[in-house]
């Protein structure tokens, strides 16, 4: 919202389903299906950053969710293939402003 807000003026209110960093979708289900998560997470870091420029890290929630400013409900699994995946939801979770 903070770095295209003329795209967000209409929205008044967010829901978003199990937040989960690129990094957590990646290695969670790599352990379920047992290749090895370290090796998983560079090769789908080289091919994202050859599709298309952004790697894996940068694909987090974190940087942007101070500048969400209407009520936003955020959705959170917890048990499924994404295990931890709740940690990447509280870590983005903020205290209202």
């Amino acid at each position: 919202m903070s770095k295209w807000p003329d795209e967000f003026e209409h929205i008044r209110a967010l829901v978003l389903p199990n937040v989960v960093c690129g990094r957590t979708f990646v290695e969670r289900p790599a352990e379920h299906l047992h290749p090895d998560p370290v090796k998983t997470v560079v090769r789908m870091d080289e091919r994202l950053r050859e599709l298309t420029g952004f790697r894996l890290d940068e694909d987090t929630p974190l940087p942007y969710a101070r500048g969400v400013i209407v009520p936003t409900l955020m959705a959170q699994l917890r048990r499924d293939f994404l295990r931890y995946g709740e940690q990447d939801g509280q870590a983005v979770r903020c205290d209202p402003i």
